[in-house]
């Protein structure tokens, strides 16, 4: 069922004992049924904004304090609380909130005096004209042109003129990949639960979205070679941990959520347990 209100009638029917991806705005539905549980999954992906750094795109970008600037405009909490309701977290880095050596108290809040002082010492004052590229999904359950014209609205009070170019989703990751975009947002979802699964492909300029976006940076790969084959848990952790800030430092990736995920369940069905890989694990799950 496509439907997130379908699905739900069909729950509330006895038709069906769970209902996954349930709409945030139908939560309140769910949690004023006694019949009904709530499920709030946190999930691992990162939904971020990507800035190039390389010079080829002519672009203010490649100044690291423009960067540092847009990311410091960027109204965090009202994408978190307005667009998701509050069902979303937020991480400082690439890496996740619940992976090794995330810690969201590095994070980026908005700042627009530090963002305009930040354009100032980069030579851009007043602002400059940017294009925003984006798919056609629905990053967190955000329909991506409705994130796009928030970020627009954020970095028009900083004198940034955001312009939205949006793109069927297949065209849009074919012309990241080719290292075509230089602003952009995208989200990374997880095969599996270790700091690699971010680290292998966010420091090297030749693999992953480190390579579409053209980050070059000899401090992020190192960090990441080193916490890769450290095998003391409390050293690589502290190596993780210096990654992240050498990520926030770079401003390349910035992320804007990390969402969660809402499960509606008969209140009959018990033992089910969210996982941020695979979901639901039915085997130890069961309806009284």
């Amino acid at each position: 069922v496509n439907d997130s209100s379908s699905a739900l009638q069909l729950l509330e029917r006895g038709d069906v004992d769970i209902a996954e991806n349930v709409d945030k705005d139908l939560a309140v539905q769910v949690t004023g049924n006694d019949q009904l549980v709530l499920e709030v999954g946190q999930t691992l992906n990162v939904t971020y904004v990507a800035m190039s750094p390389a010079e080829s795109f002519g672009l203010p970008l490649a100044d690291v304090r423009v960067r540092q600037a847009i990311a410091s405009a960027i109204d965090y909490d009202g994408i978190i609380d307005d667009l998701l309701l509050g069902y979303a977290d937020r991480p400082a880095s690439i890496l996740p909130i619940g992976v090794q050596g995330s810690d969201p108290a590095g994070r980026y809040v908005r700042d627009l005096d530090r963002a305009r002082a930040l354009l100032a010492e980069a030579g851009v004052p007043d602002g400059f004209d940017l294009t925003l590229y984006i798919g056609s999904g629905a990053p967190g359950g955000i329909p991506a042109e409705t994130l796009a014209a928030k970020i627009q609205a954020d970095l028009a009070e900083i004198g940034v003129n955001v312009t939205i170019d949006q793109r069927p989703t297949s065209d849009f990751l074919t012309a990241f990949r080719a290292q075509e975009l230089s602003f952009l947002f995208s989200t990374w979802t997880p095969d599996y639960l270790d700091a690699t699964m971010w680290s292998d492909y966010f420091s090297y300029p030749d693999v992953g979205p480190a390579f579409r976006i053209q980050l070059n940076s000899e401090e992020i790969a190192r960090l990441a070679d080193e916490a890769k084959f450290e095998a003391d848990p409390a050293a690589r952790t502290a190596l993780y941990e210096q990654y992240q800030a050498a990520h926030v430092a770079e401003a390349v990736f910035v992320p804007l959520f990390q969402p969660q995920q809402l499960y509606a369940l008969r209140a009959n069905v018990q033992g089910f347990a969210f996982h941020p890989v695979y979901f639901m694990d039915f085997y130890g799950m069961s309806v009284e």
